[in-house]
């Protein structure tokens, strides 16, 4: 599944460059690549890979899905990357900013590396360490928002102890959460909630169920997940999670603790 983290971006990354590939050098048609995927599914799923002719129209749907989002950003940034080019000649500069990498990365959705190979094609470099510098300030950029926004919410939050997350670990109920589910969307999962920490509590005890009042804020371990944990500067999915009668908690952060996938939110309905 493509996404903006981990191997799902390796395989975004990958797909994007065969779009503009074949956009630019081509001139393909809308939607060509998920035509070639399907005869490669066809040809490669008949003797050697029967998993792709089971998977065939969620891999179809998935890489048109893509295609399709990406179509409508790869114009853009190749008439933007046009007048950088013309823009880098005026300045009698050798080299694409880091500034100018990184719009097209956060704003166009181009992956570095896919600039930098149109960079090369152009005869030019690219400013890695000016795109770093970038990419470090949209993560603190971030987490500041995630803070605030914490803060605005949740009050001072649920955060697990050091001896929390180690009895977590040890606990053979939620030793880990299954998140594969994050690389999936429209489903509406089921899950059993493993352990429950109240905003006020200082126990270390776990508890696998707890009163829960309108207004309270909560850490909730589920023993599987959809939700994407905050990590590397990505922040975290935001959501609802329906208990048995009627209870509702609005989810407005995710923290990974070894492993142990830790949905904090307000509780509506208790």
């Amino acid at each position: 599944q493509p996404s903006n983290e981990g191997r799902g971006y390796v395989l975004r990354r990958i797909l994007r460059r065969a779009l503009r590939y074949g956009r630019q050098f081509l001139d393909a048609p809308d939607n060509f690549f998920s035509k070639v995927v399907t005869g490669v599914v066809v040809d490669m799923g008949k003797d050697f890979f029967p998993e792709l002719e089971q998977k065939r129209e969620q891999i179809l749907e998935i890489v048109l899905e893509e295609e399709q989002a990406f179509a409508k950003l790869l114009v853009r940034g190749l008439k933007f990357f046009d007048e950088v080019k013309e823009k880098v000649e005026k300045e009698n500069r050798k080299a694409v900013s880091g500034d100018e990498a990184f719009f097209l990365y956060d704003t166009l959705g181009f992956p570095v590396d896919l600039t930098l190979i149109m960079a090369q094609e152009a005869g030019l470099g690219l400013d890695m360490a000016g795109f770093e510098a970038c990419m470090e300030q949209q993560k603190e950029r971030s987490r500041a928002a995630l803070k605030k926004a914490r803060s605005g919410s949740l009050g001072d939050g649920v955060e697990l102890t050091t001896d929390q997350v180690a009895l977590l670990i040890a606990d053979s109920a939620s030793s880990a959460t299954d998140d594969s589910m994050k690389y999936e969307w429209d489903i509406t999962p089921e899950s059993t909630v493993t352990a429950v920490f109240m905003a006020s509590s200082g126990d270390e005890e776990l508890e696998a169920a707890v009163r829960l009042s309108d207004g309270d804020v909560v850490g909730v371990v589920l023993s599987e997940t959809p939700f994407y944990a905050e990590a590397g500067g990505q922040v975290s999915d935001l959501g609802t999670l329906l208990l048995p009668g009627g209870v509702e908690i609005d989810v407005q952060d995710v923290q990974n603790y070894g492993g142990v996938i830790f949905h904090v939110g307000g509780v509506s309905g208790g």
